[in-house]
């Protein structure tokens, strides 16, 4: 059996490399060119862990990075601060985030995400910040489709999703 060997990996439906160029504008006008095409952007992060149905006090200080205490599965944005895993990179004016306590973050390009991850604790968690909002507000104003939603803000750290979002879709107005 012979195989073709290829220097680049090719993108497909079950293989995406990257975010793929806006298409909606074209769906619609085959389908119904009166229809206003709007999108849900996929949001990492969201989630509520916390079902006690109590509210919890407020902590000013920053976790070690362990989430052996954290309850449930999801982690809010700002919790990431808060578990210490995180933290704004003060050095960069783009409002990129650093991993600390022995986390790193990487991005993923399917996803336009970036991801802390940490080796010795055996964890990664997919999250949006600032640039992949961007990403995201510019790619809508790009299709052209009707803005961005998100399912729950009440994890957005100081507002900064909601704000880059806001920042993103007016610029094109």
């Amino acid at each position: 059996m012979k195989r073709q060997i290829r220097n680049k990996p090719q993108p497909s439906p079950k293989k995406p490399l990257e975010n793929q160029p806006p298409r909606p504008r074209r769906w619609t006008l085959t389908v119904d060119p009166n229809l206003t095409t709007t999108t849900g952007q996929t949001l990492f992060d969201t989630g509520q862990n916390n079902t006690s149905g109590l509210l919890c006090k407020a902590s000013s200080t920053i976790g070690s990075g362990d989430l052996d205490g954290h309850s449930g599965n999801q982690i809010q944005f700002t919790d990431l601060f808060k578990w210490g895993i995180i933290q704004l990179d003060l050095s960069d004016n783009e409002g990129r985030l650093t991993g600390i306590n022995g986390y790193q973050v990487a991005w993923d390009r399917c996803s336009s995400t970036p991801y802390p991850f940490s080796k010795a604790r055996k964890i990664v968690i997919p999250y949006d910040d600032t640039i992949s909002i961007s990403i995201k507000a510019l790619y809508a104003l790009a299709a052209p489709i009707g803005g961005v939603g998100f399912w729950d803000m009440t994890g957005d750290h100081h507002s900064m999703l909601v704000d880059s979002a806001c920042k993103n879709l007016a610029k094109f107005d």
